[in-house]
């Protein structure tokens, strides 16, 4: 990641000890206010479930709406390092 721009990565300082020990995704879905919370320590899932309703019901909107995959092989020009880092429509 040394390469990536700054703006680009997260650097997280050791779990606190007052972090949510109660997400697991594979059980059920975990909520972040990602920008004050940007390492995801405190789960606020118990503490909004109208939000995590609603963002539950638009992602099985989202979903149903999807088209596909039709799985193409690998571009390399995909690369993120060939475009600064950052993840880009390429040609």
């Amino acid at each position: 990641h040394e390469k990536l721009p700054k703006a680009s990565v997260v650097y997280c300082p050791p779990i606190p000890a007052n972090a949510s020990t109660n997400c697991d995704p594979a059980k059920k879905p975990c909520l972040y206010h990602i920008p004050n919370d940007p390492c995801e320590f405190y789960n606020l899932a118990d503490m909004y479930p109208d939000i995590l309703s609603e963002l539950m019901d638009r992602l099985r909107f989202y979903n149903s709406t999807m088209i596909p995959s039709e799985r193409k092989p690998r571009d390399p020009n995909s690369n993120p390092m060939l475009h600064g880092g950052n993840w880009i429509p390429w040609t």
